[in-house]
């Protein structure tokens, strides 16, 4: 029994009890002042050794638990807004390679805040010749900017295609690269080497050199971002060789027709020269100029020589094709001069074939102006009226055209079915793509259990892309879809919400469809089909997935339903199937027309010996001619409608060339009267081209002494009536008119 209502207590334990409750207090109290900092976000403040202190301790641990999350949480949604950022940039700018690249390093760049970086595409046009092009750069010096082709293998950017991975260094090679300022410059700190694939398939590199590290978290941001970047570089040159393969056959299309129409001029300017021959022959004025402008009025080269290899003839389009390369080519010059030594031979033999008689036809191309041109060349024998052979001619036809065009047929052939195969490795390739995302299921469904986050990130990562993802359950309720998805339906006026049925979105004629391919795939099965769909009046084709998801257990409790719209894959193969056939269409056009062309050129030929017999008698003729019109001491001239000179005799050369006036062809006859009698001519000319013949007497005043002329005016006609001419025919008769001066004035001194 206690006598007394208290309990006796060491003054010792008392003091260790007291000890024990401060101590109590100080850890609650720092505990409250560590809840209170973490309280207001500040995950960074300075903390003292706890020591044995375990709620501290505790709240330490929780608190460096939390930063590592928020750090986690803030690489991620700056990888997420990167990856938003540059699906925009990737979006708004995809017509054009090299204005996408710039657009991307120079954005790249700042968003990682690197000081230096260049973007190179694999060029495979050739494949032969395959290498990377810096296409498009960053505060790269001149030197580096320079050598804009890099084989595969050779150097970091060229090893980096090779191995298909990243290349991270921190031990820069000495010279290798640097960073350049107006102030100085230096070599980097780091340097990032990232491939540019897709589906395994390298489409270029990333290079990017930076004064400070580079995080793995960025490392990773940067190697999906290079899936989106060869994704879009691999729909733009699919994009870009189909409009070049549509260009080409545009191209090639009016090609043909200015073909067919110069087909049909050359039949017309055949027929025309026929039917001008036949007049030649009845006709001796004016058939050396008939006959110039015969051979004058074809694209076609003609040339002949005699038998010391020296032109006699050859036609305007000659001598306009050599002048542009300084040869003034042209009568008695020596044709073995327009070739090398080692050609001159070659020439002369063919030459000295038809010089001996033989008629023969030779395929050939040239090298001018770094173009190659392509002719078939007629060389034919000239005979004189004896039969003997005094010279030749060669006539050649420019076919540079025709042959490119069956040329680039080929090529767009080859081309067209190797672009088939490359569509049908990448089909291959999206299907074993798929087979693996199917695999990595479920390894994604023990993700999503043990991060809370996760699931928001996934929603990030799906919205990334431009497919339709969604999943469906067993009830054939919607679970999880992605933007993509939503935005399509919320365009045709539907509000997608989780659990859902899919019975409310697809059409009747659609959901029993795929409902049979869910029912499919929850028994694990997978599968892949192209369908189409009608969107907007508008048909789409889309690569549709099938995947069975499963839970821990290993049990399907979904499918996920991958759907890829592959219209511009789809209307690209239509595209190059037309083509392909249009091109087939289009050497079979070239053929004939080919055809037609060397028939042209036979009924030409035919015509050589013709020609040459008339160039002879007109030559003949057309001296006869000027020889009679000389001996004339009256000036005789002819005019045109347009009051130009058509020809002239010596006599009326003569007459100017007195005053120091140049008579040539084409000299306007108006200038050689007074200004102020101008619209009396052109009225007296006039009378005569509709006909009349007029006689009247003129003056010329010349360095103060007057000449009179008796003028007869007359009107020349063509064979079918018409007037195309005036000759003027003008007998000086200064004398007997001085004369009649004289005799007047002696009658007025008499009066």
């Amino acid at each position: 029994m206690n006598i007394l209502p208290f309990k006796f207590v060491r003054k010792t334990h008392l003091a260790s009890l007291e000890e024990i409750l401060n101590k109590k207090e100080r850890t609650i109290s720092h505990a409250s002042g560590l809840i209170k900092e973490i309280e207001k976000g500040n995950l960074d403040f300075e903390v003292n050794e706890a020591g044995d202190d375990e709620l501290g301790n505790a709240i330490i641990s929780m608190r460096n638990q939390m930063k590592s999350f928020a750090i986690a949480e803030k690489e991620r949604n700056w990888a997420t807004e990167g990856l938003s950022k540059f699906v925009d940039i990737l979006r708004s700018n995809n017509d054009d390679i090299k204005s996408l690249c710039e657009d991307i390093i120079k954005n790249l760049i700042k968003y990682l805040d690197a000081n230096q970086g260049a973007l190179f595409i694999l060029n495979n046009d050739n494949p032969s010749e395959v290498f990377l092009e810096l296409t498009a750069c960053y505060a790269y010096n001149r030197k580096k900017h320079a050598q804009r082709k890099i084989s595969i293998g050779e150097g970091l950017v060229g090893q980096t295609v090779l191995e298909k991975d990243t290349i991270y260094l921190t031990e820069i090679p000495t010279n290798y690269i640097n960073i350049t300022s107006g102030l100085g410059d230096a070599p980097p700190r780091t340097i990032l080497l990232v491939p540019l694939k897709m589906n395994d398939e390298i489409y270029g590199v990333v290079e990017l050199a930076s004064f400070h590290d580079i995080f793995p978290y960025q490392i990773a941001f940067v190697e999906r971002l290079g899936e989106s970047i060869a994704s879009t570089i691999s729909s733009v040159k699919v994009n870009q060789k189909t409009k070049v393969l549509l260009q080409e056959s545009q191209s090639q299309t009016e090609e043909l027709r200015a073909q067919e129409e110069e087909v049909r001029q050359n039949m017309e300017e055949l027929s025309a020269t026929q039917e001008e021959m036949s007049r030649v022959l009845k006709e001796v004025q004016g058939n050396e100029a008939f006959m110039n402008n015969l051979i004058n009025a074809t694209d076609d080269s003609i040339i002949s020589i005699d038998k010391n290899y020296n032109i006699i003839v050859c036609n305007k389009t000659t001598t306009e094709t050599y002048s542009a390369s300084g040869l003034q080519v042209g009568k008695g010059f020596n044709i073995l001069r327009l070739f090398e030594e080692e050609q001159k031979e070659i020439y002369k033999g063919y030459y000295d074939r038809a010089l001996s008689g033989e008629k023969f036809e030779v395929s050939e191309s040239y090298k001018y102006n770094g173009k190659e041109q392509f002719f078939i060349v007629n060389y034919s024998p000239l005979r004189n009226e004896n039969g003997e052979i005094n010279g030749c001619v060669v006539f050649g036809k420019d076919i540079t055209e025709s042959t490119e065009a069956k040329m680039e047929t080929e090529r767009l052939l080859k081309e067209s079915q190797q672009q088939s195969e490359e569509l049908r490795a990448q089909e291959e390739e999206l299907k074993q793509n798929m087979e693996e995302l199917s695999a990595t299921q479920e390894e994604m469904e023990r993700v999503m259990k043990e991060v809370q986050d996760n699931e928001r990130f996934m929603s990030d990562l799906i919205d990334a892309t431009s497919d339709n993802i969604f999943t469906v359950d067993k009830n054939y309720n919607l679970l999880i879809f992605n933007k993509a998805f939503q935005d399509v339906w919320h365009g045709q006026g539907l509000d997608v919400k989780r659990g859902m049925p899919i019975s409310k979105i697809f059409d009747e004629s659609e959901i029993k469809g795929h409902m049979q391919l869910i029912d499919k795939s929850l028994k694990g099965e997978l599968i892949q089909i192209d369908v189409e769909k009608l969107i907007g009046g508008e048909i789409n084709h889309f690569n549709v997935i099938y995947s069975p998801i499963k839970n821990d257990e290993n049990e399907i409790v979904a499918v996920a339903i991958f759907a890829k719209n592959t219209t511009e894959v789809e209307v690209a193969k239509k595209k190059q199937l037309e083509l392909f056939k249009e091109s087939q269409n289009q050497a079979e056009e070239l053929r004939a027309q080919e055809e037609e062309l060397k028939q042209n050129m036979e009924e030409l030929s035919a015509t050589e010996e013709e020609v040459r017999r008339v160039l002879n008698e007109v030559e003949n003729k057309s001296h006869y001619n000027n020889e009679l019109l000389n001996a004339s001491n009256d000036s005789i001239v002819t005019i045109d409608k347009n009051y130009r000179i058509i020809s002239f005799n010596k006599a009326f050369n003569v007459a100017f060339e007195e005053q120091n006036i140049d008579i040539s062809e084409g000299f306007d006859i108006l200038s050689i009267f007074p200004e102020e009698i101008h619209e009396e001519k052109k009225s007296l000319y006039n009378k005569v081209f509709k006909g009349e013949t007029i006689y009247i007497d003129d003056q010329l005043e010349n360095i103060g002494i007057k000449n009179y002329y008796n003028v007869q005016h007359s009107p020349i006609k063509d064979q079918e009536g018409n007037i195309i001419a005036i000759s003027i025919f003008a007998r000086d008769i200064t004398e007997i008119k001085s004369l009649q001066l004289e005799l007047e004035e002696l009658k007025k001194k008499k009066k």
